[in-house]
C-alpha cells in the first residue's frame, strides 16, 4: 500500500489538471496594441515602377530571371507608384560603402519611428520605460 502522502500528491494533481482549463478561460486576457508606421520621406524619393525597374535592369548584381520575379512581385505585392526608395537607390549602380548604408538605415529607422510617435501621441521616454 503506497504511503498517504503519495495519494494527497496524486489527488491533488488531479484536481490541478481539472482546474487549469478552468483557470485558462476565465482569467484576464492581455491585449495588446500594435501600431505601424511606413518610411514616408519627400516626394523626390517616389519610385514608379517603370524606373525601378530600368534600374534593376542596369545594376549588374541583377540577371534577366531577377528582374523578371521583382516585375511579378511589384505587381502582385499591392505597392503602389508612390512608394518611396532611400537616395541611394536612386543612382546607377547604388552605392555600397558603408557610410551610404549608415545614412539610409538612419534615414528609414529614424523616419519610421518619428512617423510613429506622431500618429500615437507618445514621447520617446514612455516609450522605453522612463517616467514621463
Amino acid at each position: 500500500m503506497p504511503p498517504p502522502h503519495a495519494l494527497l500528491h496524486c489527488g491533488s494533481s488531479v484536481q490541478l489538471k481539472r482546474l487549469k482549463p478552468l483557470y485558462l478561460m476565465l482569467r484576464p486576457r492581455a491585449v495588446y496594441l500594435v501600431d505601424f508606421a511606413c518610411f514616408r520621406t519627400k516626394p523626390n524619393c517616389r519610385v514608379p515602377f517603370a524606373m525601378f525597374l530600368e534600374h534593376s535592369c542596369v545594376w549588374p548584381g541583377f540577371d534577366e530571371r531577377s528582374v523578371q520575379f521583382m516585375t511579378w512581385l511589384l505587381e502582385g505585392s499591392g505597392l503602389g507608384e508612390e512608394t518611396c526608395l532611400p537616395y541611394v537607390q536612386h543612382y546607377i549602380p547604388p552605392s555600397r560603402d558603408l557610410e551610404s548604408s549608415h545614412t539610409e538605415a538612419e534615414l528609414v529607422i529614424f523616419s519610421a519611428i518619428d512617423d510613429l510617435l506622431a500618429k500615437t501621441g507618445r514621447r520617446e521616454r514612455a516609450l522605453v520605460g522612463a517616467p514621463p
